[in-house]
């Protein structure tokens, strides 16, 4: 957890600050932060990142034809990204397509990875690799999410529900400076719940620290659509494609039992990520033969 706190705040993507600021924050972050962010780990029974990123690694593996090889790599935590292709490499392999796991571009998301490509290419110029950074419109995309939805529905026995499109937050200044991820983000949303002939709106959760960061928050948008009457909220990681600590926790942990118990909300509920989808599975083949 430590090495992976340290990692993360070190990346200029998440804060934009000189070097030895970042070291400073790291270190305080790492050594105040960590046991807190062990317990929710605890709670949530550990990540569950690496079990559906290996079902889609296997999946996608099934799926492309002879001569691929498919394997999963981490920004921050083993096996890293550079430590993935620099041991490929010394295979003989110098053809690498990089899929993001993150649907909406993002400075401090895909934009780090891109940061991390450069650097690994720039040392290793024999490389070929292509990066595919940004589905979030994609007709593979959408239909993963109007099925997992419709499902869900059904499973709840809602009829008409709101749809809240709970985002991850990022902070306003990568906004300021041109980041598009608010953009792909309500873009996502419309497609999905055009398809769906659902009304919706989106928010921001997860923030972390004490700049400012993309608004309306998760919580205060129920506590608006509390306001407004909403019978039935449905609420939709739009920024996942699985299970992670910012839903089963920040979610399922905090926001639904405040909506519940504090605001009085009764018919409210979360869309459950799949493990592996045909539809997701569909669009990362899709984009490594396009």
């Amino acid at each position: 957890m430590k090495q992976f706190l340290r990692r993360m705040f070190l990346d200029r993507a998440i804060i934009d600050a000189p070097k030895p600021i970042r070291l400073l924050i790291a270190f305080l972050i790492t050594n105040l932060r960590y046991r807190s962010s062990w317990q929710k780990y605890i709670r949530i029974g550990g990540s569950p990142l690496l079990t559906a990123m290996d079902r889609i690694r296997s999946d996608l593996a099934q799926k492309l034809p002879e001569g691929f090889l498919v394997k999963c790599a981490y920004s921050y935590s083993p096996p890293l990204i550079e430590t993935v292709i620099d041991n490929l490499s010394v295979e003989g392999i110098t053809d690498f397509t990089i899929i993001s796991m993150y649907p909406q571009a993002s400075y401090s998301t895909t934009g780090s990875i891109d940061t991390t490509l450069r650097q690994i290419v720039a040392k290793r110029n024999h490389l070929a690799v292509d990066y595919l950074d940004d589905y979030h419109q994609h007709p593979d995309f959408i239909a993963f999410w109007t099925d997992v939805i419709s499902k869900r529905i059904a499973e709840l026995g809602y009829s008409n529900p709101y749809l809240v499109f709970s985002a991850h937050a990022i902070p306003e200044y990568h906004v300021r400076r041109g980041d598009g991820y608010p953009e792909s983000v309500a873009r996502s949303a419309e497609m999905i719940a055009s398809q769906l002939n659902l009304n919706h709106c989106v928010s921001y959760q997860s923030k972390l620290g004490w700049v400012r960061w993309t608004t309306p928050s998760t919580l205060d948008t129920l506590d608006h659509l509390l306001q407004q009457k909403a019978e039935q909220i449905l609420i939709v990681p739009i920024s996942f494609i699985s299970e992670n600590l910012e839903t089963l926790f920040d979610v399922d942990v905090e926001i639904l039992p405040y909506a519940r118990n504090v605001l009085g909300i009764q018919m409210i509920d979360r869309v459950i990520l799949p493990e592996g989808h045909p539809s997701i599975i569909n669009l990362f083949t899709n984009l490594i033969h396009r």
